[in-house]
């Protein structure tokens, strides 16, 4: 599929449809890259984003506290000045920062868990203009990362003809990729 092509079949999906495109590529990039190591906890966090009723407080705040940058930046849970009750647990951040001292290096991946939190943000902070351009743009990057690194991209099929949609749950959606991992 051209760019162009892709573009206009983001720009008609909703914004938690491109949220879960951006996590269905991280998911290639770890199956192609990553195999070896477990990031179930990641992806079963970042895929809550179908679940939630409030974006902002139940998704966005929690996921920004696991990015990579947020983890790397202390490397220590007490300096780290997370909340407990809000943000991420101590057990969490000890989880997320073992994987990612193990990813680190690798800027393509580190790219992606930390883009993908903020899609959300270009709809709770401002109006959304032109289709919600900004969210298709930073989707168009993470395709360029999979492209780069002769990752297949996923079948957008799959969320065209979806209802996702903020409250909508599509649990065959995430569950047959997840599979994959053989988390369940």
């Amino acid at each position: 599929m051209e760019k162009e092509e892709l573009k206009n079949n983001l720009n008609k999906l909703s914004l938690n449809a491109r949220i879960s495109y951006g996590i269905m590529c991280l998911e290639n990039y770890i199956m192609v890259k990553y195999n070896n190591l477990n990031f179930t906890f990641l992806l079963k966090d970042l895929w809550k984003i179908n679940s939630v009723k409030y974006i902002d407080d139940e998704w966005y705040y929690p996921m920004m506290a696991r990015r990579v940058s947020a983890i790397l930046e202390f490397r220590d849970y007490e300096k780290s000045n997370f909340e407990e009750d809000e943000d991420i647990t101590k057990e969490q951040y000890n989880e997320y920062l073992d994987l990612y001292s193990k990813i680190e290096e690798d800027k393509d991946i580190c790219t992606i868990i930390d883009t993908i939190p903020y899609l959300p943000s270009y709809y709770i902070y401002t109006s959304v203009d032109h289709e919600g351009i900004n969210v298709t743009n930073d989707i168009l990057k993470i395709i360029d990362i999979l492209n780069k690194n002769k990752i297949d991209l996923p079948d957008i099929s799959l969320l065209e003809n979806s209802k996702l949609s903020m409250g909508n749950y599509t649990d065959n959606l995430i569950s047959s990729k997840l599979t994959n991992f053989n988390l369940y």
